[in-house]
């Protein structure tokens, strides 16, 4: 047997995979590809988001119609406020406000160093028409209404410690 019937062999005895539904896939390279966004920003190419996602380029645009979408989704998906809601959840109620205060600030300084970056990024992209109008994306006022709302709740619990109301 030859080396190259080893290696076809090899080959055409590999199983694929089965597919992910389009969302579950969406997902799965959005995280993927974050971390490569955060580090180089939007020059990044098609190529190295399909590596970084251990997918073929061609795969990336089965589910996202170009690079400017992929970007955009994994903006939306990396200031999704559930990571805040759930951390401050976790935030023991009974600890001294000092405590609190510096897990809440642990807590949101961990989510906004790479949001911050990510919002960058999508700043260096290309303004499309609906960008023109001076309000933030959708997932940007969520975001921000998610931190005011675990704030005012963390103050709000503590307001007998307070010199002003939350």
């Amino acid at each position: 047997m030859s080396a190259h019937s080893v290696n076809l062999q090899a080959v055409t005895s590999r199983h694929r995979a089965e597919p992910l539904p389009p969302d579950q896939r969406r997902l799965v390279i959005v995280r993927a590809v974050t971390p490569l966004l955060v580090d180089q920003g939007a020059n990044v190419t098609t190529r190295q988001l399909a590596e970084a996602a251990g997918v073929a380029e061609g795969t990336l645009f089965g589910v996202f119609a170009d690079k400017r979408e992929l970007i955009h989704h994994a903006i939306e998906k990396a200031m999704d406020p559930e990571p805040v809601y759930r951390g401050f959840s976790e935030i023991h109620r009974d600890a001294p406000l000092e405590t609190q205060m510096a897990e809440a600030a642990r807590i949101l300084l961990e989510r906004f160093d790479e949001v911050i970056t990510l919002l960058g990024v999508l700043h260096t992209l290309p303004a499309t028409e609906l960008q023109h109008r001076h309000d933030p994306p959708p997932f940007v006022a969520e975001f921000n209404s998610a931190v005011m709302e675990v704030l005012t709740d963390l103050f709000g619990r503590n307001r007998d410690r307070l010199r002003m109301e939350p």
